[in-house]
This record gives structure tokens, C-alpha cells and sequence, in this order.
């Protein structure tokens, strides 16, 4: 956009603002998996005592397959009615369902799936997410960044051309937030030795924004 600000009446200068984005893929180096145990039983205290067993198997498991006590962390535990309702539409409890679910950190995404298949195997009833994630952006935040601000300087140069003039300085460049985008799917799957569960990781997408002023001035005639 092309402005003219004007301070006392008089002319202080032109600007152009642009806004120029960029991105870089990046390969996940770790994992966010969810999963855990639901019962169902005809008593709360059975229910309860169910999923205590199980997730106590689970995380034992997990631990033995390389999962550290840090990375592991329960993010639902839950108990509550189970429900049906009868053909005249009233309804009846039927049990008490108790719920209780785990996140654990993978720090090799090649052993997500063998993680799964372990937890599984040791009585895991629910897999209700995997995420792939960079733990460290840097690299990747600088080149969406460099990304950005050339597609900035294009916008830019495109648009004084347009308007007879030419880019002189940057005025001021003010960052947007980057969004680091979920993973890609790839074409091909992981194979995961020694396990059944297919996983693919893809590749993270790092994204930047800037809002770029450069100062114009009339372009040379002819």
C-alpha cells in the first residue's frame, strides 16, 4: 500500500507497507502420543479397580519400552454413568464407565509405533492421538523468516514499479506470529520393525509473517 504521510503540512515522507510470508518444512524429531484404558462395569468401585490394574500395566510398559517418568503424564481420569435408554425412551444406568488417559513424549519418532503395539499388548484400550512435533524450531523459524521477507521485498518492488517509483530503505519491519503447522502425511509409511501399527510422521511446516515499511522515491525518468 503506498502512503503519504504528512506531518504540519508538510511532506516528511512515502512509504510502501507490504506483509510477506514465508515457510520451511522441518522432520519431526519427537511425538506426543494419548492413549489409556475405559471400562465399564456394573459397580463404580469394579470400574475403578479395573483401570487401575490395566493403566498400571500400561505405563510399566511404557517405561520398559524407553519412556521416561517425565514424559509421562495423565491428562483425563474420569468416571461417571453409562447409560441406555429403553425403547419407551427412559433411561437406565447400566454401570459406571471410568476413563483414564496418559501423554507420553517420544523422543525417536521411529519408535512411536512400537510404543503403541507395548501399550496395547499390556491392556491399552484407546489410542486417541499421536502428534508429531520439532522440539527445536530454530533452523526452520529462521528460513520461513528469510522466506518472508523476501516475498516482502517482491510485493514491494512490484508495487512501486506500478507506481513509478522505487524502493529506497526499510522503515520498519514488525513480525507476526509463526504457526507451526501439524505434520504432512508422506507418500510412504515408516515401517516399524517388529511392529504392527503403521505410523507416519510427515514433516512439520514452520510459518512467518512480517509486515515490511520501505521508505520510496520517484523512480529516474525515462
Amino acid at each position: 500500500m503506498d502512503e503519504l504521510r504528512v506531518e504540519g503540512g508538510s511532506q516528511i515522507s512515502r512509504t510502501i507497507t507490504v506483509r510477506g510470508h514465508g515457510r520451511a518444512a522441518a522432520q519431526p524429531d519427537q511425538a506426543e502420543v494419548v492413549l489409556g484404558v475405559d471400562f465399564v462395569r456394573p459397580k463404580a468401585g469394579e470400574a475403578r479397580a479395573a483401570a487401575a490394574s490395566a493403566m498400571t500395566a500400561v505405563v510399566e510398559a511404557l517405561r520398559a519400552a524407553g519412556i521416561g517418568p517425565d514424559d509421562i503424564r495423565t491428562t483425563d481420569l474420569s468416571l461417571g454413568a453409562e447409560i441406555e435408554y429403553r425403547s419407551d425412551g427412559q433411561p437406565r444406568r447400566t454401570g459406571f464407565r471410568l476413563a483414564n488417559r496418559v501423554a507420553i513424549v517420544v523422543r525417536q519418532p521411529d519408535d512411536v509405533a512400537r510404543i503403541i503395539d507395548a501399550a496395547i499388548e499390556a491392556g491399552a484400550t484407546t489410542v486417541d492421538g499421536v502428534s508429531f512435533r520439532v522440539g527445536d524450531e530454530t533452523d526452520a523459524r529462521r528460513a520461513a523468516l528469510g522466506s518472508a521477507m523476501a516475498d516482502a521485498r517482491a510485493a514491494a518492488e512490484a508495487v512501486a514499479a506500478a507506481a513509478g517509483t522505487r524502493l529506497v530503505r526499510v522503515r520498519s519491519v514488525r513480525e507476526s506470529d509463526g504457526i507451526g503447522m501439524p505434520p504432512h502425511p508422506r507418500m510412504a509409511m515408516m515401517e516399524a520393525k517388529a511392529a504392527d501399527t503403521p505410523v507416519v510422521p510427515g514433516m512439520a511446516e514452520i510459518r512467518a509473517s512480517l509486515e515490511v515499511t520501505w521508505e520510496i522515491e520517484d523512480a529516474p525518468a525515462g
